[in-house]
């Protein structure tokens, strides 16, 4: 049940988050301040049950993300090409069970995948 991101942000030599069943706390992710965690490389999202339509809608992650898993996203229903552009270090990305998933990038998807 946690709601936001820690105060003064998370650790800036973080590698690896992993958030699940944390939907308020996804519903703040503009304010989780990611794209300053040059360290991370992999974030796992998982049991977004809120009415989340689209993600990636900015750019809220580091370029040096290598691995991007989201998960038990029900209404996702796109992936937003301005927040996956600039991943130029992204070697995986995994989704699953997101079933009105209905399109990707029409833009394309990094060429790094």
């Amino acid at each position: 049940m946690i709601e936001s991101s820690p105060e003064g942000g998370f650790p800036s030599n973080l590698k690896e988050l992993q958030i699940f069943n944390c939907p308020k706390l996804v519903g703040d992710r503009k304010n989780w301040g990611l794209q300053a965690l040059q360290s991370l490389s992999s974030l796992r999202i998982s049991g977004c049950e809120e009415v989340l339509e689209s993600f990636l809608e900015e750019t809220l992650l580091p370029p040096s993300l290598n691995s991007l898993w989201l998960s038990y996203f029900k209404h996702l229903k796109s992936l937003d090409y301005k927040g996956l552009q600039h991943l130029s270090s992204l070697s995986e990305l995994k989704l699953y069970l997101c079933p009105e998933l209905q399109s990707l990038p029409e833009e394309g998807l990094p060429f790094s995948l």
